[in-house]
């Protein structure tokens, strides 16, 4: 009988050592997968091209994809943003980066759920303020639809507006059936 046991003491202590394996594969697969989605999450609140290249590059990076999608897209960025009365250039760095979140989740909700043919993307400078507006001519929504989704868990917009007003700017949203949606984000010059 001894000699029954020890075959099968050794089985086991593999099975088990396989086992132990298993669960650091997948240990390390999820660790990997979630590395991965940190690293896509950084990026689009932040990608590397707005500090390099500019917001108005970074937008229009955005609205490539809509473009790759047959909907018409047109960009205005002024050219005196970022100047002060003066002439100095301000600290850009903090309002292009929540301008940017603004517009991609504008410009995401546009393209996820308002079907539109056109969305315009306006960033302007005027009485010492920041203005971005995203405005499409899609399916637009009620208050009631707001609501609703925000109940199923979409809140984008709804934790933008929270950032927002802690950055001492307005965050309105305007949208009625069948007469698109606009975003208009105001943020004071810093």
């Amino acid at each position: 009988m001894a000699f029954g046991l020890a075959p099968l003491a050794a089985q086991e202590q593999r099975r088990g050592n396989d086992d132990d394996a298993q669960v650091l594969r997948n240990a390390t697969a999820t660790l990997r997968q979630g590395v991965r989605e940190l690293r896509t999450l950084l990026l689009e609140i932040h990608p590397p091209n707005l500090e390099a290249a500019g917001l108005r590059v970074a937008l229009s990076d955005m609205l490539s994809p809509l473009e790759a999608q047959g909907i018409s897209t047109t960009l205005d960025v002024d050219t005196e943003i970022g100047i002060r009365e003066g002439g100095r250039p301000t600290n850009r760095a903090a309002s292009d980066a929540l301008v940017y979140r603004v517009a991609r989740e504008a410009i995401r909700n546009a393209e996820r759920h308002a079907k539109p043919s056109s969305v315009t993307v306006a960033v302007g400078y005027e009485s010492g303020m920041t203005r971005l507006t995203v405005t499409d001519d899609g399916v637009g929504f009620t208050p009631e639809d707001r609501l609703r989704r925000a109940r199923e868990g979409h809140v984008g917009l709804t934790l933008l507006t929270d950032v927002v007003a802690q950055a001492a700017g307005t965050l309105t949203v305007r949208s009625a059936p069948a007469a698109g949606t606009t975003v208009t984000l105001e943020l004071p010059a810093s």
